[in-house]
């Protein structure tokens, strides 16, 4: 019971991590459209945040090859990926059940 309780706990808890990861990467994209040709980090603090807690992600993102032409892919990039990974570790922890 302890077993399936724990492994529960930590499949809710990847599932609830990536919900918080992709609305993140959702509000940066967003903001980085409104703050478009200033420095987003001079302004607003709650759009420094933002940008201070997705660079990091975005950042082993951008080693991939992510461009066409002009439009910068690595948000998409780190969208799809927070999605496969989170739901193959949720596969291989009730895997476990």
């Amino acid at each position: 019971m302890l077993k399936t309780q724990i492994i529960l706990f930590l499949a809710h808890f990847i599932n609830v991590l990536s919900q918080i990861i992709y609305w993140l990467m959702i509000a940066r994209i967003i903001s980085s459209w409104l703050t478009m040709g200033t420095n987003p980090r001079s302004g607003n603090a709650i759009v420094r945040i933002l940008f201070e807690l997705t660079d990091p992600v975005l950042n082993i993102a951008k080693k991939i090859p992510h461009q066409i032409g002009m439009l910068d892919l690595s948000a998409i990039i780190v969208l799809f990926a927070v999605d496969i990974l989170s739901k193959l570790l949720i596969k291989i922890l009730i895997s476990f059940l």
